[in-house]
């Protein structure tokens, strides 16, 4: 009679962690349970640990992603294979050698249990070592970055508005969506800092209005300690535990070379910090946005357009060409 109890046995072993807590402490990065990151930004897939003929699949499969772990459900395979056939030629047969090839196996069978979870565990310790350091940068992070090493360049519009109409069309939105936390905060030369904080899900999303004469670096750096001091402190756990979208819009009066270089550039994504620089000179008329450097994070970035989009009432997308265009600063 064929040991279904042990061959359950083995299944719930191998296949139960895979959707179980095991499983959920590794699904976000392997690429089971969303999209597979194929960058370093995976550590895993960075130190090799991925397959390299991995189904890049959204659903959850039944076999590991991760090579370690994959290799231990076919080891476990094999043994649910040498159990049916020694049981279908030597069922019958229970003498000497039937119970040696038995305990064989379930020396087997434990080694492989014992091996198949302290790899898995090693994969979380990776996991976790470099979710903390993730989580120790975004502690320190500065969404006002300016980046003069890249070639300066924006997406534009023109907008007429002045920054009363801004600011009433920014509190409307904001109103009308309920669930909303604000701060405010007077910043340099009688200068405006007004954010709105939304918890959506698993994710912190924020929209943060500031109005100065200038850009300056004096005003970048306040900004900067604003949303440490401000912002994230309010959020605390949720900062670190969540994906954090950030939109900002600032409106000046002239752009500085400060200016540019913090909204007329590319930016560049970090894992589980998007961010969208934006802003208005009233001087030109013309709304900037600045672009994206490169594939990584472009649904995020792509969202944050949407979302600032709506807010002032504009339509900023990529494929309305006759609406905007790539402007030298």
């Amino acid at each position: 009679m064929i040991h279904f109890g042990i061959i359950i046995f083995i299944l719930a072993a191998y296949w139960f962690p895979r959707i179980g807590p095991l499983g959920r402490s590794m699904r976000e990065i392997d690429g089971s349970g969303r999209e597979l990151r194929n960058d370093a930004l995976n550590p895993l897939l960075d130190r090799g640990y991925l397959r390299k003929n991995r189904k890049k699949s959204n659903g959850i499969s039944l076999m590991w992603d991760i090579r370690g772990l994959y290799w231990c459900q076919i080891q476990a395979i094999i043994q649910i294979i040498v159990i049916i056939l020694l049981e279908l030629s030597l069922g019958d047969q229970k003498g000497y050698v039937y119970e040696v090839i038995w305990k064989i196996l379930a020396v087997w069978i434990l080694t492989g249990i014992i091996i198949y979870y302290c790899i898995g565990y090693y994969y979380i310790s990776v996991i976790r070592k470099n979710y903390k350091e993730e989580t120790d940068i975004k502690k320190k992070w500065k969404p006002f970055q300016r980046y003069e090493e890249l070639q300066t360049h924006a997406e534009t519009m023109n907008y007429q508005e002045d920054f009363a109409k801004v600011q009433n069309k920014v509190s409307v939105y904001f109103r009308k969506k309920g669930n909303t936390e604000k701060i405010s905060e007077t910043i340099h030369a009688d200068g405006l800092f007004q954010a709105y904080i939304t918890k959506t899900g698993s994710r912190v999303e924020i929209f943060a209005l500031i109005k100065t004469e200038i850009l300056s670096d004096t005003v970048i750096e306040e900004l900067n300690e604003i949303y440490q001091k401000k912002i994230q402190n309010k959020l605390k756990g949720n900062i670190a535990m969540s994906p954090v979208f950030f939109v900002y819009l600032i409106c000046v009066q002239k752009a500085s070379q400060e200016f540019k270089s913090l909204i007329g550039n590319e930016i560049i994504q970090k894992k589980d910090k998007y961010c969208l620089p934006t802003g208005i000179v009233f001087d030109e008329k013309k709304l900037y946005i600045a672009g994206q450097k490169d594939e990584y994070g472009q649904a995020e970035y792509q969202y944050l357009k949407d979302k600032i989009s709506n807010i002032l009432g504009v339509s900023i997308n990529a494929e309305e060409k006759n609406e905007k265009k790539q402007h030298e600063l």
